[in-house]
């Protein structure tokens, strides 16, 4: 059997190839090949989308180079113009291309339909359908395959508006003809290890909405019927005429509003930290070992932590640190529990608060529980226990200055006082005005009661160790330090 043999033409590009050749007369390169015997011609029509860089390709065959049957007839097997293994024009590969239109297949038939579109039909097979040429027949033989485009199939996420109408906010897509059933699967949100809500799963992500946290997705508007799992695109393509049919899959998508954790350790809490998150805490939180998030301690905290009336959620073993610096306003296990805040049915057992380093806080407010709650929020049903340390603090007194067990300098009545030891840690605790520092040494060892306003007072002690000058001091303005209000002359 002789070499079968095939040139390959490209429609736009005729101008490099001619350059090539010893001679190029006024014909055509079509016509110069035809007249070299190339008598069969297929042609590949990009039918608006390019095909190497062109918007037809040509492949030319001359029958001599093929053996015939006993009735003269040739069998020629062509192949995709995509295929490696096909002639190249120059040396470059050759690309079939339609913006993100995904390529169907080649028809032998191309018709206009009713509304202007292309209906198409005679699917070619490249493994199974030849070109069949009689030699003692047929002079030349020619024809065109169309190229079938269909766009890109996609998920449609829809949410309500303000005015609760549904309104698109997501888009996914896929290629149909080359996508795997993975690719055309979309996989709800679920809660992660972390705490979070995990949107990624494997290579597709269910499109987010800022600041909302997924509740639930449905695949009709009136939310009748839920979407449990997965789903996969209800869209298909009819091959035989490169049909796409409901190319568009619509998802309606209800979110909670504000970003939601489901909790189930310390750990999430802790490095999730999100001031303005709403904790479903599924069960109890031991913290030993796991250290308290400053943000909490220094920043406002405005999302929610709810508990059960009937079964209160438990913080146990909490441990934060609190390093004041110039110029603090507020400080506590929270720093400040701000307006339309929830925090209910919650207990915080065995906790231990450390207030270090304290300089020059002027009109501040610190607690155990927190520096300050604002009025509009809501904190019901708390109980605290545990142990409020005070490291080598050193107070200003200026006007509105307050540190109370609870919070805002006064006894909170939502929240009850399980067992605190407020204890004075390091050296010493100092205390003055702005015009002078008065120092005074007061027992590290000691513990401390509060008053029934929630007031922490304490007594110097004297000290036969003090130098003349703080001597001297102690004795010009003799008083005992009060934390929740103004020293006493």
């Amino acid at each position: 059997m002789r070499k079968k043999i095939g040139t390959l033409l490209i429609i736009g590009s005729f101008g490099a190839l001619c350059a090539g050749l010893a001679a190029c007369s006024n014909d055509s390169e079509y016509d110069r090949y035809f007249k070299n015997g190339n008598v069969i011609s297929i042609t590949y029509d990009a039918n608006g989308g390019s095909i190497a860089g062109g918007t037809k390709l040509i492949d030319m065959f001359n029958p001599e180079t093929f053996t015939a049957d006993e009735n003269g007839e040739i069998k020629i097997k062509l192949r995709t113009p995509t295929d490696i293994k096909r002639p190249k024009p120059s040396a470059e590969n050759v690309t079939v291309e339609n913006g993100e239109n995904s390529l169907v297949g080649w028809y032998k038939t191309r018709e206009v339909g009713a509304y202007g579109e292309y209906v198409y039909s005679d699917p070619w097979d490249f493994e199974e359908d030849r070109v069949v040429f009689n030699k003692n027949e047929q002079d030349k033989l020619e024809m065109t395959l169309y190229a079938a485009w269909i766009p890109q199939y996609t998920f449609e996420y829809y949410t309500e508006n303000e005015k609760g109408d549904w309104e698109k906010y997501g888009t996914t897509s896929f290629n149909y003809i080359i996508s795997s059933d993975e690719a055309k699967t979309v996989y709800l949100p679920q809660w992660g290890d972390s705490g979070k809500m995990e949107h990624t799963h494997n290579s597709f992500t269910f499109p987010s909405v800022t600041n909302k946290t997924f509740k639930a997705a449905y695949s009709d508007e009136s939310c009748t019927t839920p979407i449990t799992e997965k789903i996969i695109h209800h869209g298909k393509l009819d091959l035989e005429t490169a049909k796409a049919e409901d190319t568009v899959h619509k998802i309606y998508v209800k979110f909670d509003e504000g970003n939601h954790y489901r909790i189930s350790t310390a750990t999430q809490f802790r490095n999730i930290g999100d001031l303005s998150g709403h904790y479903e805490i599924l069960n109890d939180l031991d913290f030993t070992g796991v250290g308290w998030s400053n943000g909490f301690s220094l920043g406002e905290f405005s999302g929610t932590i709810e508990g059960d009336s009937a079964r209160p959620i438990v913080f146990k073993n909490v441990n934060a640190t609190y390093n004041l610096t110039g110029g603090a306003s507020q400080g506590g296990l929270f720093g400040r529990v701000g307006e339309n805040a929830k925090i209910t049915n919650v207990i915080f057992e065995n906790a231990t608060l450390s207030y270090k380093s304290a300089v020059n806080n002027r009109g501040g407010k610190f607690g155990f529980f927190a520096g300050e709650i604002d009025d509009g929020a809501t904190v019901q049903n708390v109980t605290l226990s545990g142990e409020l340390q005070l490291w080598k603090m050193r107070i200003s007194g200026g006007n509105g200055f307050n540190f109370n067990l609870t919070a805002n300098g006064d006894q909170r009545s939502e929240i009850t006082n399980g067992g605190i030891v407020i204890k004075l840690c390091g050296n010493k605790v100092t205390f003055g005005k702005y015009e002078g520092m008065y120092e005074y040494d007061i027992d590290p060892t000691g513990f401390f009661k509060v008053n029934g306003d929630g007031d922490i007072k304490f007594t110097r002690l004297e000290d036969s160790n003090q130098d003349e000058i703080r001597a001297k001091r102690m004795k010009e303005k003799e008083y005992f330090v009060v934390y929740g209000g103004q020293e006493d002359e």
